[in-house]
């Protein structure tokens, strides 16, 4: 009798392990479930406990299966709750092979139809849509129960609004509302029409689907989605009052406490919108100040940046605030812009730079400093510069600072007021007044260019343009190209065609032998030959070049190679000259630390380029040595410069250091009205 008993408490207690394991991973699953309704589907990763939780569920229903068979009570509910698993752990590959392998193992299962639902989705999560569409038709055209056929309805409304059918979407989304009893599911389906609305621009209709979510009892965070999307919805509608009670309203709420950041700075927008910078200024600072790392300090820093940007035209703050973007917890879709802007803003800076460099070192050149001064002197007034000119190098220098005083030129350091007030030290100049001139003309037609190709601020570009040929009229190579922009942004940006047909004019009459004179000309030369022709100019500089390489005058070689990269930037001849200088300084000159900073110029500007793969080899930190067996050395072939074979500079001969190599509007910014 004891033993029967014996066996009876081993088969009970084999029963009791038997749910509790599945018991224990049904928990792990719905405590990450209902944490991850706390979490944006925007995020890209989960947070880990949630992680945690649903692989736990995942392992416990494999032991389940494992350790008691596939065929055992809970199998197949536990093979259903592992494709749930991967599912919303966004592993949609293995959750869409369990699902296929549930239906494949247990057709007869109560959970098929529910299983069918799942699988429907990883389809479309796994952009395989006439699966899903040809599954899901299967479902609802046999007997279904209303609870499944409802989620079958949402899923299929869901996927036309995915494929942007939102007529078939809406009627799929009104039969989910009109037979769903289930509010989380009514909240998603009234959310989902709200955005269809929206995306018509059905302002009116959108807002009201959007406020229906206030009545039913759904997440918090969806919630708040929603009424967020409503005050867009007023926004759009210049109902600007309706949308600032809406968000007064949510700051009253403490549900929402975790989002009072990212509701304040979208007052902040508001205001922006409104016409009222300083005050949207004014709230993102309190906003910066007030809360730490989230993503409404991300979205105040990021607006603040484009206050700077285009507001103010303050490049210098602009980058400050994109750049603190980088550092902040954000939206996806911020943080891309943000670096995007911050790239732009710093190319500008550096040309803004370097053009007040060149000023400043032309200034200081007219007044005869040079690398082997440093003395103490007070810097004279501008118009000083201007009534006094002493040579004709003065008259030059005088023309630039007059044209820009109230541009680049930093005004106080020359300002009469200031020189009462204290002395300055006189600026030293290391380059050489044609260098200066040089790159004061390279940065000056890049700032042009700058702002037409990659900023598109035309009127800035127009501006810089006409600039750059007032300052260099004598420039053969870039006026032409200067005006033939010109000639563009008015002609084809702008409209202005009595503009446009003025510089066609001076194209024409002043250039006819350019190649943007010719195109106006409409002379049937072909674009090739006069491109060929320019090419055919430049090599015979590279080729002069060369000559002087050979005559052993690497000074005036390095000059001309260098001139060629700065003038024909475009063109592989500029490539070959970088090299060359590079080559030069290396092999002739014997200045290493010259040909490391020539080899990094070459990469910088042309890292693509079959040049930059042989610099990037030449300067490279080498391994460690192994002393071979026996040694060979190889001499450099002097004469023309060519592409010798890639080496390792050796770094330690001169230098002395070591070289080393949008799910929510209300997350972007609204500025349509700007």
């Amino acid at each position: 009798m004891k033993k029967y008993f014996f066996i009876a408490g081993l088969f009970l207690l084999s029963s009791c392990a038997y749910y509790n394991t599945f018991f224990n991973a049904k928990k792990h699953y719905k405590e990450a479930f209902e944490k991850q309704k706390t979490v944006k589907v925007q995020e890209k990763r989960l947070p880990a406990d949630i992680i945690k939780h649903y692989s736990s569920a995942i392992d416990k229903s494999w032991k389940l299966i494992n350790n008691y068979g596939d065929s055992s009570k809970y199998a197949d509910d536990a093979l259903l709750l592992i494709g749930k698993c991967h599912y919303n752990l966004r592993e949609y590959l293995q959750a869409e092979r369990v699902f296929s392998q549930f239906l494949l193992k247990y057709p007869n299962s109560e959970y098929v139809p529910e299983a069918q639902l799942w699988l429907a989705k990883s389809y479309i999560a796994n952009k395989k849509d006439e699966e899903a569409l040809k599954l899901l038709d299967e479902l609802l055209s046999g007997e279904v129960e209303q609870k499944i056929a409802v989620q079958a309805f949402y899923i299929l409304g869901n996927l036309h609004y995915q494929k942007e059918n939102y007529e078939k979407a809406l009627k799929f989304l009104k039969k989910t509302i009109d037979t769903s009893s289930d509010d989380e599911l009514l909240g998603n389906a009234h959310y989902l029409e709200g955005e269809i609305y929206f995306k018509l621009k059905k302002y009116e209709e959108a807002v009201e689907q959007f406020a229906l979510l206030t009545d039913l009892d759904v997440p918090v965070l969806k919630e708040f989605e929603a009424r967020m999307q409503q005050a867009d919805g007023f926004i759009q509608l210049k109902d600007f009052t309706s949308a600032e009670s809406t968000l007064k309203r949510m700051l009253r709420d403490i549900r929402f406490t975790k989002q009072f950041s990212i509701i304040e700075t979208k007052l902040g927008n508001l205001s922006e919108i409104q016409g009222d910078a300083e005050y949207a200024r004014e709230l993102y600072y309190d906003i910066l100040s007030k809360y730490k790392n989230d993503e409404g300090v991300s979205l105040a820093a990021y607006y603040l940046a484009q206050i700077y940007e285009f507001n103010d035209g303050d490049f210098d703050s602009a980058k400050v605030y994109y750049d603190k973007v980088r550092n902040l917890k954000t939206h996806e879709d911020i943080l891309k812009d943000s670096k995007i802007r911050a790239s732009l803003v710093k190319e500008y800076l550096k040309i803004r730079d370097q053009i007040r460099k060149d000023q400043i070192d032309l200034f200081a050149l007219a007044q005869g400093d040079s690398s082997l001064e440093d003395s103490v002197e007070t810097a004279p007034d501008s118009a000083d510069m201007q009534q006094e000119p002493e040579n004709a190098k003065e008259e030059l220098i005088s023309s630039f600072a007059a044209v820009n005083k109230n541009e680049e030129l930093p005004v106080d350091s020359l300002t009469k007021k200031d020189q009462a007030k204290k002395k300055v030290k006189k600026i030293v100049v290391s380059r050489t007044p044609e260098q200066v001139e040089n790159s004061y003309k390279k940065y000056s037609f890049n700032k042009a260019e700058f702002f037409l190709l990659k900023y598109q601020d035309y009127d800035s570009a127009a501006a810089a343009y006409r600039k750059y040929i007032n300052l260099f009229p004598e420039d053969s190579v870039l006026v032409p190209k200067a005006i033939y922009s010109l000639y563009f942004i008015y002609q084809d940006i702008k409209a202005d065609s009595v503009k446009g047909d003025s510089l066609k004019e001076i194209l024409i009459n002043k250039y006819p032998e350019s190649l943007y004179g010719l195109k106006l000309r409409g002379v049937i030369q072909r674009e090739e030959k006069s491109v060929s022709d320019e090419e055919a100019a430049i090599k015979k500089r590279y080729l002069v070049a060369e000559e002087l390489l050979d005559k052993q005058q690497y000074k005036k070689a390095v000059a001309a190679f260098k001139k060629i990269a700065q003038q024909d930037s475009g063109t592989v001849w500029a490539q070959k000259a970088r090299y060359a200088t590079g080559y030069v300084y290396e092999h002739f000159v014997k200045n290493i630390p010259l040909a490391i900073s020539a080899y990094k110029e070459l990469i910088k500007e042309y890292p693509s380029s079959r040049f930059a793969k042989i610099a990037k080899n030449k300067i490279k930190v080498p391994p460690k040595e192994i002393p071979p067996k026996t040694e060979e050395k190889t001499e450099g072939k002097k004469g023309k410069v060519g592409a010798p074979p890639a080496e390792t500079l050796n770094t330690k001969q001169s230098s002395g250091k070591k070289t080393v190599p949008d799910s929510g509007r209300h997350k972007i910014n609204i500025r349509e009205e700007k």
